[in-house]
């Protein structure tokens, strides 16, 4: 009994799919995608072509889902659906921008000995400087201003403090933005001291130098190459003067007869910054001034400072410094100084 209703349910359902091969067979094929009726265009409005855009795609609303089965029995899906595109106005960058770091770094060491049969000096050691640039931007110009400041001073034992660093580097540039690497640009520069420094090779020491006492100041105007902060150049026409008021060996002329504390030429004045990071945390930035008086373009004075730095964090890095210095009035020998040091520092900035 059992077996003959099976056997009848079975013959129902092939009866059912019978009939429902050869209603498809009768029905036409729905129209695929690529075949589809061709819908208008959305018109979309005019918009200004001096205006920066943006679009921004997104499904507003699937409005129906067919599944259909294909005469070779695929079923095929249909999605009817609202598509949103918009065109949002990209705000323009600002025409003017001014922006500023300030970098403050502290470097101290110490040793203290008492008693101690291998022998030891106790001496203290402190550093302290600072970094400051700030940049200002607009439609016109690019105004770059740099300051280095630099003053360290040491002890050993019952001897009294020593200088042994001492810098006021000061820069102000203008470039003109007429191009798209080369300006015309203007350059200010002093150098000076803060503190007398002393030549300790002699007892007692014996001064030798002051702030302000020489200071060296250039003004040039002339052409630029900039590319970025990381490599730029620049060559002009400068003045130079050279100011003292007690020590007239950096400024006085030997080929006159009485000493003078003022020194003015006019010449050749060239500067150079090279910038590249050697891994993710170490630098190595070179920065070079050269001027050439127009009556002595055979004799160059210059200043080559090379700087390697390791950043450890936000707060530590060490630093190598090593710095050429030629100048022909002070002396006819090349000049250089090296430092090593680890100091504690901070950025900061708005950027």
């Amino acid at each position: 009994m059992n077996t003959d209703r099976h056997f009848k349910a079975l013959m129902i359902v092939f009866a059912m799919l019978g009939a429902s091969r050869a209603a498809l067979a009768q029905t036409p094929a729905p129209i695929p995608l690529q075949t589809a009726l061709p819908m208008p265009a959305p018109q979309m409005p005019v918009l200004p072509t001096a205006t920066v855009y943006r679009t921004d795609t997104s499904i507003a609303t699937i409005m129906k889902v067919d599944t259909v089965l294909s005469r070779n029995d695929t079923l095929e899906t249909f999605v009817t659906m609202q598509v949103r595109v918009r065109r949002v106005p990209v705000p323009p960058p600002p025409a003017t921008t001014f922006f500023f770091s300030v970098r403050p770094a502290l470097s101290l060491t110490q040793n203290a000995f008492q008693n101690w049969v291998e022998g030891g000096v106790s001496s203290v050691a402190w550093l302290a400087a600072a970094s400051l640039n700030f940049d200002y931007t607009s439609p016109d110009i690019i105004w770059q201003s740099r300051a280095e400041l630099n003053f360290g001073q040491t002890k050993l034992d019952t001897s009294y403090l020593k200088k042994t660093n001492d810098l006021i580097d000061l820069s102000s540039q203008v470039l003109f933005k007429i191009g798209s690497v080369f300006y015309p640009q203007a350059l200010f520069k002093l150098r000076t001291q803060f503190a007398p420094g002393f030549d300790y090779a002699t007892e007692p020491a014996r001064q030798i130098s002051g702030f302000f006492d020489p200071a060296y100041i250039t003004q040039s105007v002339g052409m630029a190459y900039y590319k970025s902060d990381s490599l730029n150049f620049s060559v002009g026409i400068g003045l130079r003067q050279i100011v003292t008021r007690e020590f007239a060996i950096y400024s006085d002329n030997p080929a006159t007869p009485q000493p003078e504390y003022f020194n003015f030429t006019s010449g050749i004045d060239l500067n150079a910054v090279w910038l590249v990071g050697l891994l993710p945390q170490v630098s190595y930035r070179v920065h070079a001034s050269a001027f050439s008086a127009f009556d002595r373009l055979n004799v160059w004075d210059y200043r080559i400072r090379n700087t390697l730095r390791f950043v450890i964090n936000d707060f530590l890095a060490t630093q190598l410094g090593f710095t050429l210095l030629y100048q022909d009035l002070a002396s006819q020998r090349i000049q250089w100084q090296q430092n090593f040091l680890l100091t504690l520092s901070y950025n900061f900035k708005n950027f």
